[in-house]
């Protein structure tokens, strides 16, 4: 449920990573079987007790090489591609250049897999190169659009630094429904594509049909620019007139610029942020997002890190550098606010719709994760594990610590650990209310939670 303020220039596109050394094929992590290991240090792991479950207990290996039809050096995980019960994946290789030719072949494809029966969900994963004609296609992400049901292949050739990036759009049967260059985004159903002259907008599910173009926002460096809002209801799209309708293009009346920036809620509640990150502080205004007429105003202190919703109690919670606060989003008035060291905010997560779960990115007091009540502000339990992601399922919180352990906490019984299970950098996702570990090509599903 995070808010993140939407700035307007090119700096958030894409950028392919170089061409990466083959990765071992070795399953990972060790299941139950493998030897136990040495109880941790009592002072490194929060809530330790001698008595809690060492590691839990994993599924059986899904092999993600059998949904391609050839043979990867790498096959890993799209960035949070999950859909339902099943997960993407893409297979990628890529030859050294040719000293005499300076020129290498790069390959990629994609493909689906069910988390349920281990089984590929596609006849055949989708090759990149065929579906875009590069000669040599180098996939740098795989996400989802904005809805959460379109994947979204980025590419360049990792030859030629002069070609233009490549989006190829992908249903969730395996259908390449278009391509986008040379930069795009999706907000809620909505493609937007731009260049230096105009931004363009269609659905994602539709690329090249195209609902409407205008002027392209110009950052005040003289760069082109892009953004948009997604609500539940509507979607917000960047121009050089200000924000417009994506549906239909019509301008709204409240536009961007140096000082001034946007962001949307789950809710669809439109804030507008001014002064953000100075030292004077600045405001906060929430606006009828039609007009951009202000319904109320907040002062927001100086050192402001983020923005974020806790939509169980649907407050407004700002984080800065010392405070956490939640606004009432009727009236912009304090709820509460608490004192907490937030160098570097995360999202928060809710978990069962009271919690807020919050960790932080950079070395800091408290650094790793905090549960905070959203109805009041008071600290349920905090972890200072170090650098990781989170998740909360069904009472519990999972937190990978500083990328070589995944650790379970009770939220009910005031964030006890309830095991570690060490993952060595290992990719863990969730999906249908499960936990998957991925590492090597390989998935396990950890079954007790």
């Amino acid at each position: 449920f995070g808010l993140r303020p939407m700035l307007a220039d090119n700096s958030l596109s894409p950028k392919p990573n170089p061409p990466s050394a083959p990765v071992s094929q070795s399953p990972h992590p060790p299941s139950p079987s493998a030897p136990d290991e040495a109880e941790p240090d009592p002072e490194t792991v929060p809530g330790y007790a001698p008595d809690f479950i060492a590691e839990p207990d994993l599924g059986d290996k899904i092999d993600l090489s059998a949904a391609f039809d050839r043979q990867y050096e790498q096959i890993r995980l799209g960035y949070q591609t999950v859909i339902g019960d099943q997960v993407a994946v893409y297979g990628q290789s890529a030859e050294e250049p040719n000293p005499k030719e300076d020129q290498g072949q790069a390959s990629a494809a994609v493909a689906m897999v069910s988390l349920s029966s281990g089984q590929p969900v596609w006849d055949r994963a989708v090759d990149l190169g065929e579906a875009t004609g590069l000669a040599s296609p180098y996939l740098s992400s795989l996400t989802l659009d904005a809805a959460g049901s379109i994947l979204i292949a980025c590419l360049q050739d990792p030859y030629n630094q002069d070609a233009p990036v490549t989006y190829v759009m992908i249903s969730p049967v395996g259908e390449v429904l278009g391509t986008a260059a040379p930069g795009a985004i999706t907000a809620g159903e909505y493609l937007v594509t731009w260049d230096d002259a105009e931004v363009r907008v269609a659905r994602t599910a539709s690329p090249d049909a195209e609902l409407w173009r205008a002027a392209v926002y110009t950052n005040p460096w003289g760069y082109p620019g892009y953004g948009a809002l997604a609500g539940p209801d509507a979607v917000y799209v960047l121009s050089a007139e200000g924000f417009r309708s994506a549906s239909d293009g019509r301008p709204l009346g409240w536009a961007q610029s140096q000082t001034v920036t946007y962001a949307a809620t789950a809710e669809g509640w439109i804030l507008r942020l001014t002064g953000v990150g100075r030292e004077s502080g600045g405001s906060v205004m929430r606006i009828d997002p039609d007009g951009g007429a202000e319904l109320w105003a907040a002062e927001v202190p100086a050192d402001l890190t983020n923005f974020y919703t806790a939509s169980a109690d649907g407050a407004i919670v700002m984080a800065d550098a010392d405070r956490l606060t939640a606004l009432d989003p009727d009236s912009g008035e304090a709820r509460w606010s608490v004192p907490h060291s937030i160098t570097c905010a995360r999202p928060l997560v809710m978990a069962d719709g009271s919690l807020l779960v919050l960790n932080n990115c950079v070395p800091a007091p408290q650094t790793g994760l905090a549960v905070f009540s959203a109805a009041d502000g008071a600290e349920r339990f905090h972890s200072d594990a170090g650098l990781g992601q989170d998740w909360a399922l069904g009472g519990r919180v999972f937190y990978t610590a500083a990328e070589d352990a995944l650790v379970a906490y009770d939220l009910e019984d005031g964030g006890a650990t309830l095991w570690r299970l060490p993952i060595d950098g290992a990719d863990v996702f969730a999906a249908q209310g499960k936990l998957f570990v991925e590492s090597g090509g390989f998935i396990q599903q950890v079954i007790r939670l």
